[in-house]
């Protein structure tokens, strides 16, 4: 979502509204599964290895969230063991409250949880992929060849897309940094070096910690 969606709707200023912080209770020992009885409500505050202000933190520091839906298992006149009073103390966090570092330890943290089942209200992970429906199209500009390299966005993983690299023939001859694809309007590149025999093209996805996808034509 942070890497893919939420990106697109930044481009576009679209406000979002973050919900489920405690992953319906699963992130607290409920099994995953949706809450239809009050017995299935998370009455603790956090656990000693996972403390609930961190999951605020993390979805207030997310960029682009702009509202939070936290979710309050129990109300009680001492602050310590109040859900909502601990929310409302760890909603002061600022945009910058967290460290690239303190956001993956959170991150590794809530993958080992109910082995890692707890977002079992989205799609299924999936990994970096190649981009799609890419497309070669020459045509003259002012008397040169050109080729028209085109493709729709590719999904990041577990990583930000950093960019996307283009080859011909085997060689490296251009990089487009990533931009959100806001409409249906093809991602460019433009080869105006090719001779006229035919070439093979790979566009690769380049994600920021320097994995690849490649697709070729």
């Amino acid at each position: 979502m942070q890497y893919n969606v939420m990106p697109v709707a930044a481009a576009r200023n679209v406000g979002m509204i973050g919900m489920k912080t405690f992953g319906d209770g699963s992130m607290y020992g409920k099994r995953p599964m949706f809450s239809n009885s009050p017995s299935h409500v998370i009455r603790t505050i956090g656990s000693p290895s996972l403390p609930s202000d961190r999951l605020i933190h993390y979805s207030l520091t997310t960029p682009g969230i702009g509202t939070l839906i936290v979710g309050t298992g129990h109300i009680d006149e001492d602050s310590k063991n109040c859900q909502l009073g601990q929310n409302l103390i760890a909603a002061q966090i600022k945009p910058n409250g967290l460290s690239v570092s303190d956001r993956r330890a959170i991150e590794n943290t809530t993958a080992t949880i109910q082995d890692g089942k707890t977002n079992y209200f989205q799609l299924p992970h999936q990994h970096l992929t190649p981009p799609w429906e890419l497309a070669l199209r020459p045509h003259s500009a002012g008397g040169t060849r050109v080729v028209r390299v085109t493709w729709q966005t590719a999904y990041a993983g577990d990583e930000p897309i950093s960019h996307y690299e283009i080859s011909r023939d085997g060689q490296k001859i251009g990089r487009v940094n990533y931009r959100p694809q806001v409409d249906k309007t093809p991602l460019l590149f433009e080869d105006k070096t090719a001779s006229a025999r035919a070439h093979k093209y790979v566009v690769a996805t380049v994600d920021a910690i320097g994995r690849r996808a490649e697709a070729s034509a």
